[in-house]
């Protein structure tokens, strides 16, 4: 928190009041009045930019003394930097300008004042030793005074410190201090739980959704503030048909005790109201939902209590004299008498004042009474009128009962990034996709283009990814959806709605009764009293729109099915006149929706070379497909998958089919920008790492402890997907640990995904301690062949001392499981030991040999130390100098050879030249080539292997080879084809015996998948 002061001096004024993302626009801050005309304000804010307005004696005002504002659609409020940026950028370490993507990356958003220039770009580092890296931003917004960029950053460690670069050369940091902007990933205890980002919510007015038994009058609806008698056991009698829908996720209006039938007025916060069937019925529901692994999460409300509540009660006997009035806010009525103040313009709803001690802990102790009893998150109600130090408060107090609970915030502010940046909450309410889709679709009110800049607005304001924000049609407190669609005229423009709403970025939440066309006559416009559209929901045939369910179900299982539409990206690919049409896309998964909102037909070209096929999964309307060309009639849209047609389709089955033969010619042909693309792909896909290994030579340790070791990211994997299709060899030997890292899986999903049936190779190095039988299995399934342990030693002593963490005794059994595995299951895996041969256990090479072959291992590798620190160059072997060590060296490999295991000697390395293999060269190459499970030929490394790092840097050849560059900012086959890439070749050619001309070695061979 920083200590901020704003003055101002009004003239002549005697009451200022100051409004803004300080708090929720709603609630003013008072100025105090310092003498002289003058007004201090005292402020304590966390880092961030924070826009406000002035209220000096009732009229809206700027503040003088601030010359930064920011303006939108003619709406002009000061701004207030904290921790941020100087002029002429506004941006500061905190949401809604930076947020960490759940598929990867940092994302950047800035704003620069308008003729500071065109371009910005920013520069950024995650580990002290290297430079800063330039990263394009690219312009998502503009505004009336700035232009607004963004960029993501492919960043996954600890800590990233970036500045910003004007398009003159100029350099913005810190306002204050001029150091670069440093952000930390956020504590993975602390995250939006990952079962949030899959969910469909379905929101029951409890009273209003089902009796525990059915009867003949149930749908008679009762009116306002009746009960109508719904039940828990009603609810739970649903499950089958919600999740029949598609729904996982239920949330409950409150369902303590309450005053009226909706039970926002609390009498008894602690207890489930018995007209609901008691703490046995709630019970029942939470094990009935656990069973078929649904959530419950109910509405917490400590806004305002009702009568029956007993403080209430007797502050109404007592005044301000009662033991309970602090826990109640009081004002003064026209004659300067206290009074108690109420909820609207009620006068039996008392406002709790949540600033009371006794208050805020009993609204903590109920919901941790509530999420003991199985629930698995809340609803904040009314988010924005909670003190933030209370919600924050309850928020950490769920969570330390259920660490996976979800907290979702009521926030209607359109800055709910505040609420979510200071913990308060999980996600929020999204009022302003509500507002976009009524106003789009229902009401007709404005057309795509403006729709597009609203929605482009919400995406670079929102301050975090799609599932921070939970997204609706309609809600209890509003009218219906298919009301206003009905009072527009054109009740089937509903269906559009649903379209809209279950194929876009979010968390969507659908009201009871929405699936089968509940709706009222009549739009009542008053929030929080639409009591027409809280009518009971229909359970019998006649009473349902049956074509309205089956819609929202075909939706919600397509949903279920793809990867786009559950968490990938949004790109609006047009929008014109009444037509918006946008992508989603993950995990290689293409979803184009085009939504025709007016009653013209029209004519869609949805081009798309690398995708051209469309496969309709949801038509609402009149819609016709010829090829990539959509017709939509008038109130009509289509979802489809982007698919390869024929042609493209055989086009890649080439690229399988012939990579390493294209390759093989290109490297014979010396063609520096090849046409073929990788046939060999390496992956770090982690430096993380699970040991403490001295003589690491990728400084895993270090890393990991410094919390500068990044992890890839499901983003960067979807910007590789393509090219894993040429590549018959992937090897996942570098960086720290894979198995530590679930995106291993992924990858490897990926690739035999991208090869489609044609043969390949995963090689494993692993340090064994997540080996077992059930990770060997799995490994197996996802299409790993190859996989070597490293051990150090023959004995626990020996590795342990070498493989801090390691554990020699469990990674010996570990690999043992393994090689079971393999036998069981009849696998064709090759699994091998390596070993670093050190000082420490040279002595110890006949045993580990002896080991090796008694565990069933099929080769054996001994290596020498790299002198990467002080331990591993006093750990070198001088085997010049140490005739016993070449001794025991070449005694270990007769020996293992003797016993059936392929040897491979890397202590001394020769240099293989294919053109000119000496026997020895030969019968090491082979040696090697069988541990590899690959045929290995160093001069064509320039035009066949990619390295890829975690942060989706390339490098040539291997992981110390030339950068490239980075595939988060362009496709793997530009950078392959790209000028660093032509200069190494060039620079490889003339290191080779054939000295730059053409390779007179063999050039073609196996693929990598045949070799023995």
């Amino acid at each position: 928190m920083r200590n901020i002061v704003l003055t101002a001096q009004p003239n002549g004024a005697a009451q200022v009041d100051l409004f803004g993302e300080m708090g929720d626009w709603l609630t003013p801050l008072r100025f105090e009045s310092v003498g002289g005309g003058s007004f201090r304000c005292a402020l304590a804010l966390e880092d961030g930019v924070y826009q406000y307005k002035l209220k000096v004696d009732g009229a809206w005002a700027l503040d003088a003394s601030n010359e930064r504002t920011r303006s939108v659609a003619g709406e002009r409020n000061n701004v207030l930097s904290v921790g941020g940026a100087a002029e002429p950028l506004l941006f500061a370490p905190a949401a809604p300008f930076v947020y960490e993507d759940a598929r990867g990356g940092l994302v950047i958003v800035a704003a620069l004042r308008r003729g500071a220039g065109e371009r910005l770009s920013v520069r950024w580092l995650e580990d002290e030793a290297v430079s800063l890296q330039p990263a394009p931003m690219q312009l998502v917004r503009e505004e009336d005074e700035h232009l607004v960029f963004r960029a993501r950053l492919p960043a996954s460690a600890a800590c990233t410190r970036f500045v910003f670069e004007l398009s003159d050369g100029r350099r913005v940091a810190r306002e204050d201090d001029g150091a670069a902007f440093a952000v930390g990933r956020a504590n993975a205890t602390d995250a939006t739980p990952a079962w949030w980002r899959d969910a469909v919510v379905y929101a029951i007015f409890v009273d209003r959704f089902r009796p525990a038994q059915d009867h003949a009058v149930w749908t008679c609806d009762p009116g306002p503030n009746v009960a109508a008698g719904g039940h828990l056991d009603g609810v739970r009698r649903s499950l089958d048909e919600l999740q029949d829908l598609g729904v996982d996720t239920l949330y409950l209006t409150p369902i303590h005790v309450g005053a009226s039938c909706h039970r926002y007025d609390v009498v008894d916060p602690w207890n489930v109201d018995p007209l609901l069937g008691g703490e046995a019925a709630l019970d029942r529901l939470v094990e009935a939902l656990h069973a078929r692994r649904m959530r419950l999460l109910l509405d917490l409300s400590f806004s305002h209590a009702g009568r029956g509540y007993p403080p209430f009660e007797d502050v109404l006997t007592r005044g301000r004299e009662s033991r309970w009035a602090a826990w109640f806010q009081w004002t003064l009525d026209p004659y300067g008498r206290a009074r108690l103040a109420h909820y609207g313009r009620r006068d039996d709803a008392p406002l709790f004042n949540l600033d009371d001690a006794e208050v805020r802990a009993m609204a903590c102790d109920v919901a941790e009474r509530w999420a003991r009893r199985g629930v698995d998150g809340f609803r904040l109600d009314a988010a924005a009128e909670v003190p933030m130090e209370l919600a924050r408060a309850i928020r950490a107090r769920v969570r330390a009962v259920r660490p996976d609970a979800i907290v979702v915030g009521e926030v209607v502010p359109a800055h709910a990034w505040r609420w979510r940046a200071q913990r308060a909450v999980d996600a929020a309410t999204d009022f302003g996709f509500h507002g976009i889709a009524t106003e789009l679709v229902a009401r007709r009110t404005i057309d795509a283009p403006e729709a597009r800049r609203r929605l482009d607005a919400l995406d670079v304001a929102r301050g975090g990814d799609a599932s921070s924000s939970l997204r609706f049609l309609s809600t209890h407190d509003h009218v219906r959806f298919a009301t206003l669609a009905r009072a527009e005229g054109d009740p089937a423009r509903t269906a559009l709605g649903l379209v809209m709403l279950l194929t876009s970025p979010g968390v969507p939440a659908i009201l009871y009764g929405e699936e089968v066309g509940l709706r009222a006559d009549i739009a009542e416009l008053e929030p929080e009293n639409a009591w027409l559209d809280r009518a009971p929901m229909p359970w019998s045939a006649g009473e349902r729109d049956e074509t309205c369910r089956a819609l929202v179900k075909r939706l919600l299982s397509v949903r279920a099915g793809s990867p786009a539409l559950r968490f990938g990206e949004s790109e609006v690919l047009h929008a014109e006149d009444a037509v918006l049409v946008w992508r989603r896309a993950a995990d290689g998964d293409v979803i184009d929706v085009a939504l025709n909102t007016g009653d013209t037909p029209v004519e869609i070209d949805l081009d798309d070379d690398a995708r051209p096929m469309l496969e309709p999964l949801v038509m609402v309307g009149d819609v016709g497909v010829h090829a990539h060309t959509v017709t939509l009639g008038g109130r009509a849209a289509i979802v489809a998958r982007r698919g390869r047609s024929g042609a493209a389709l055989r086009r890649h089955r080439l690229v399988q089919l012939e990579g390493r033969a294209r390759m093989a010619a290109d490297f014979a042909d010396v063609a520096l920008a090849p046409a073929s693309r990788p046939t060999r792909i390496d992956f770090a896909v982690t430096e993380r790492c699970n040991l403490r290994c001295r003589h690491c030579i990728t400084f895993a340790p270090e890393r990991t402890k410094s919390g500068t070791a990044r992890t890839l990211t499901p983003w960067l994997l979807d910007r590789l997907r393509d090219d894993l299709a040429a590549a018959d060899y992937f090897g996942f030997v570098h960086g720290g640990e894979s198995l530590t890292a679930p995106i291993l899986f992924d990858v490897l999903r990926a690739i035999r995904v991208a090869r489609g049936g044609f043969p390949y190779v995963a090689h494993l190095l692993t340090n064994g301690v997540l080996l077992g039988e059930r990770s060997t299995a799995r490994l197996l399934e996802a299409g790993v062949s190859s996989i070597a342990v490293s051990l150090d030693g023959a004995r626990a002593a020996t590795n342990d001392a070498v493989r801090v963490g390691g554990r020699f005794g469990l990674v010996v059994s570990n690999t043992r499981e393994a090689v079971r595995a393999r036998r069981q299951l009849g696998a064709d895996l090759r699994i091998g030991i390596s070993c670093v041969v050190m000082d420490s256990n040279v002595a110890e090479l006949d045993a580990l040999v002896d080991l090796a072959a008694d565990i069933g291992v099929d080769w054996l590798k001994l290596e020498d130390a790299v002198p990467v620190n002080a331990f591993a160059a006093r750990s070198l072997l001088r085997y010049r100098d140490d005739a016993r060590a070449l001794d025991r060296v070449a005694r270990a490999m007769a020996r293992g050879a003797a016993l059936g295991l392929v040897m491979v000697d890397h202590t001394a390395p020769p240099k293989v030249w294919r053109c000119e293999l000496t026997e020895d060269a030969r019968a090491f190459l082979a040696a090697d080539e069988f541990a590899n499970r690959s045929e290995i030929h160093p001069c064509r490394a320039e035009w066949e292997t990619a390295c890829i790092e975690p942060n989706g840097d390339v490098r040539l050849g291997d992981f110390f080879g030339a950068l490239l560059g980075s595939v988060a900012s362009e496709p793997l086959e530009e950078l392959w084809r790209g000028p660093v890439a032509r200069s190494e070749r060039q620079r490889a050619c003339v290191g080779r015996l054939c000295a730059g001309g053409r390779p007179t070695c063999v050039t073609g061979g196996a693929p990598s998948a045949a070799v023995a």
